[in-house]
């Protein structure tokens, strides 16, 4: 019985991990961290869908005649870009100078995109 005791013990104390975290780029490992993510209300959203204005002069639209898409569509495309053994990094270059402000949104953006993609 107490053999049983101790291999439970054992089993919740090796299941604990406090060390779960980001990918840690400076010793180069990658490991899982739990997140509790809490979907949006898709109801309220709805409320800022305003449909696009007519294509002013300089916009892609006013120059290119496109039928744009659906999402669905973009699903089912045969062009939808999907990792590979080969292709299986996205890089993130920032061009050009930024605030202090811009920086921290490009790195939030970055923490983010770790979260699903890592």
């Amino acid at each position: 019985m107490k053999l049983f005791y101790s291999v439970i013990v054992l089993l919740f104390l090796f299941s604990c991990n406090e060390n779960e975290g980001f990918s840690n780029a400076k010793k180069g490992k990658t490991t899982k961290k739990k997140v509790a993510f809490k979907l949006p209300n898709y109801e309220e959203l709805k409320l800022l869908n305003e449909p696009l204005p007519e294509p002013q002069s300089g916009d892609w639209l006013s120059v290119h005649d496109e039928n744009g898409q659906t999402f669905q569509q973009y699903l089912t495309s045969k062009n939808l870009s999907t990792p590979t053994s080969k292709r299986n990094k996205i890089y993130i270059q920032p061009i050009g100078s930024f605030t202090v402000w811009e920086k921290k949104i490009i790195d939030w953006n970055i923490e983010y995109i770790r979260f699903f993609l890592v």
